[in-house]
């Protein structure tokens, strides 16, 4: 039966074989014929394409012969040809990176425009295209009268630009709901124009972190307004103020706020007093402030008595938490007028201290509550309770203090980090 079976599949092979170089031969002659007619009637560029084609065709078939022919050898081929191909690959790409870091001698600036490109590559490779680079550590803050944004639209823009100005707090913006205004890279916080009120808005630079707050009362018909900023390690809420000449202040809640948390406070306030310009008689409007910045300690005006209004008042007026007076610096800004000066606030943030370490506090989940019960047990055993009500709640006090000590260990506690949002420390 062995005997029988080795030339069977000696056949067999051998049928295989030339059913095979029929195939491919007549293949090759179809292949030829059609390119033949084909180029009759084809330009020279497709009969390149074509030629071209039909090679490939040709290596394929001859190709497949082999694999069937020698599968062993076929596949070690192709292992190799893979091989090859990573190679090619690895060494296109070692040259086009050299080619895209290469110097480009091409005259003087060449180099400098390569370093571009570099950098262009790296930051495409990183997906970083879109990052915000982070503003400087000084915070520009411009208030301005502009009595009317729309004809003032582009001297906004352009001053935010040439200027560096992280926020606006504008008054008598005099635009209603339908009209609009847009400022690239900024957030706007808007109150329209309407029977009761002037228009205000609070534009801050869309790097900084910001909310609207509800502002506190300061009158009847007073227009106010309240942005909190966020900065490294604290927030600052700053107040957009216009009081009309008619309406009266009442500024006692307003100013308090700094007892609370770190202020800044701008606006139009119409209010007269020599503490803002020596040459200006007082007004109720003027009195006010001025008695409240005696008995409220953490607020100051930081106002340098020049006038900010073309009559020569000073009606814009600028109060900062006591704190931030050493980091801040007050100026007149005579290129953004209206009837009004603009007046820019400029807080050197890198300067300003961090807030006062939080206490400790208890770290109730590694209590030992057993020695705590214990403590308790042994003090109450020996103690004489005293008649005074007031001795008898601080000897108890004192006991939970005292074992609490004993049992219940405390936090090392550090000021919570905040991203740093708008600058880098």
């Amino acid at each position: 039966m062995q005997e029988d079976q080795t030339p069977q599949n000696s056949t067999t092979t051998s049928g295989t074989d030339d059913a095979l170089e029929t195939d491919i031969r007549q293949e090759e002659e179809q292949a030829i014929q059609e390119s033949t007619q084909n180029r009759e009637t084809s330009s020279p560029l497709q009969q390149i394409t074509r030629n071209r084609t039909t090679s490939t065709d040709r290596q394929q078939t001859h190709d497949h012969r082999q694999e069937r022919q020698h599968p062993e050898e076929s596949r070690k081929n192709s292992r190799d040809s893979s091989q090859n191909k990573r190679d090619s690959t690895s060494c296109s790409s070692l040259r086009a990176g050299a080619q895209e870091t290469a110097t480009i001698p091409n005259g003087r600036g060449g180099e400098r425009l390569n370093h571009e490109r570099r950098e262009q590559l790296q930051h495409q490779r990183r997906g970083d295209n879109d990052r915000i680079a982070p503003p400087p550590c000084n915070l520009k803050i411009t208030q301005w009268n502009v009595q009317g944004l729309s004809n003032k639209r582009h001297t906004v823009q352009a001053a935010a630009i040439a200027k560096n100005i992280d926020v606006f707090i504008l008054q008598e913006t005099l635009m209603s709901k339908d009209k609009q205004f847009h400022l690239p890279g900024y957030q706007q916080y808007s109150i329209p124009k309407g029977p009761n009120s002037h228009g205000s808005m609070i534009l801050v630079r869309a790097t900084i972190p910001s909310s609207e707050v509800e502002p506190v009362h300061c009158g009847d018909g007073v227009e106010a307004q309240a942005v909190r900023i966020h900065l490294a390690n604290d927030s600052l809420v700053l107040y957009n103020i216009y009081k009309p000449p008619t309406k009266r202040l009442e500024a006692g809640e307003l100013l308090t706020q700094a007892t609370q948390e770190l202020v800044l406070i701008a606006g139009d306030f119409n209010a007269h007093h020599p503490t803002f310009n020596s040459t200006t008689r007082m007004n109720q409007d003027g009195h006010h402030p001025v008695e409240l910045l005696t008995d409220v300690p953490e607020i100051n005006l930081i106002n340098t008595g020049e006038p900010t209004h073309l009559l020569g008042g000073t009606l814009d007026l600028t109060f900062i938490s006591t704190e931030l007076v050493p980091v801040a610096q007050w100026e007149i800004d005579d290129e953004l007028t209206s009837d009004h000066f603009a007046t820019t606030t400029t807080l050197r943030m890198e300067l300003l201290p961090p807030p006062p370490r939080p206490p400790p506090r208890w770290n109730t989940k590694k209590a030992n509550w057993k020695l705590y019960q214990d403590e308790l047990q042994k003090w109450f055993s020996n103690f004489e309770p005293a008649e005074d009500i007031d001795q008898l709640n601080q000897d108890l006090t004192d006991a939970i203090q005292h074992t609490a000590e004993e049992a219940i260990p405390k936090t090392n506690p550090t000021n919570r980090h905040h991203k740093d949002y708008w600058f880098l420390q």
